[in-house]
């Protein structure tokens, strides 16, 4: 199971987004210490995403596949640091295997042997005179990686709301839902299962929790 590890997040982060996106209304007099709720909630409902790109939020996620990755890069919003297999060796690399997979013995019999032949592969490339950039040609896309990701809570926000779709594959949609929970612990009003689905309306599968039905937008 991946690990996620919060690294930084705006600090007061939602009422730092009202007196952001209230510049726009001329409101900064209506703040209070409660005003942020019912501001952040009308303001998402409307679609008004572009205010959550003033606040930004930093993990690592650790024990995540390769092949996980190659899907989490795709988001352009986000930015990334990741392991490099060019100057890193990987002769030491844990493999993830999908649970599915996990429960078939004899299935897991013959990953183990095909995984063992390609690191003996690599470590004999390696031996050979090759770089390490050369011979990671050859390693899996199970080899286990490990990211620091980064982005503005609207990258989170469209990151969370395509990756924790019941449709995501198992790995990433598994890190989708931890980042949830670090997010609407830290942001409630804004990362939650109601404003999540609105604008249009997905089928997320929320961890721990049944998703709330918005009302329909007009």
């Amino acid at each position: 199971m991946s690990q996620v590890e919060l690294k930084q997040i705006t600090s007061n982060a939602e009422k730092h987004l009202e007196e952001c996106a209230r510049e726009c209304y001329g409101s900064l007099h209506k703040i209070t210490e409660t005003s942020h709720e019912g501001f952040l909630y009308g303001a998402l409902k409307r679609g008004h995403f572009s205010i959550l790109s003033y606040a930004h939020a930093t993990f690592k996620i650790t024990e995540y596949s390769r092949a996980a990755t190659h899907q989490h890069v795709r988001h352009a919003h986000l930015r990334y640091l990741q392991r490099s297999q060019r100057y890193c060796t990987e002769e030491q690399s844990e493999f993830i295997i999908p649970p599915d997979i996990q429960e078939d013995v004899e299935a897991m019999q013959k990953i183990g042997e095909h995984m063992s032949s390609l690191i003996e592969l690599y470590v004999w490339l390696i031996g050979r005179g090759y770089k390490r950039e050369d011979a990671r040609y050859f390693l899996p896309s199970a080899c286990e990686s490990r990211i620091v990701t980064s982005a503005t809570l609207q990258g989170w926000w469209d990151f969370l709301r395509l990756r924790m779709d019941k449709s995501a594959q198992w790995e990433i949609r598994q890190v989708a839902q931890e980042i949830y929970k670090v997010l609407n612990k830290a942001c409630p009003n804004i990362f939650n299962s109601e404003l999540l689905v609105v604008q249009p309306r997905l089928n997320l599968d929320f961890p721990g929790q049944k998703s709330i039905d918005g009302p329909a937008l007009g």
